[in-house]
């Protein structure tokens, strides 16, 4: 796997900022909590930059954050409900 442009990589990192604040799920431990969002993070993060389409009018660095915290997210939620 190839390394990921500076701006997807910036947006990765404060899309995991903003998740690190949420409520960490009680059955998970908080080490192994974060290395799972990181996980989670970097695959979506490359998915979205091979996925994204220059032609449309978004940014790079906006369709990754959108799509990382998109992941984060449905994840957060999934687990706050086992």
């Amino acid at each position: 796997m190839g390394k990921l442009p500076q701006k997807a990589q910036q947006a990765l990192q404060a899309a995991l900022r903003k998740a690190r604040k949420w409520r960490r799920p009680p059955h998970w431990d908080g080490y192994e909590w974060q290395k799972e969002l990181d996980a989670i993070a970097q695959a979506f993060a490359f998915e979205a930059s091979l996925r994204f389409d220059g032609r449309k009018d978004i940014p790079l660095e906006v369709f990754v954050f959108q799509q990382v915290l998109t992941a984060l997210r449905n994840f957060h939620r999934k687990e706050g409900l086992a």
